[in-house]
């Protein structure tokens, strides 16, 4: 995998995060906006788990 790109945004009440990047299977991008910053945290962090788990499937 390969990080490209991660940009985060407020836009009035809306916050928000991209997130660009490469893998064998092509480029993805990953987006997802909230009302408040812990909500971003949160889908952040399933994000980054779920991209682990991907990267330990590939590698068994």
């Amino acid at each position: 995998m390969k990080f490209i790109n991660a940009r985060a945004y407020q836009n009035g009440d809306l916050h928000g995060l991209e997130v660009l990047y490469d893998d064998k299977e092509g480029r993805h991008e990953i987006k997802t906006e909230g009302e408040t910053p812990k909500e971003i945290l949160l889908d952040l962090l399933n994000m980054v788990v779920k991209l682990a788990q991907n990267q330990i499937k590939e590698e068994e």
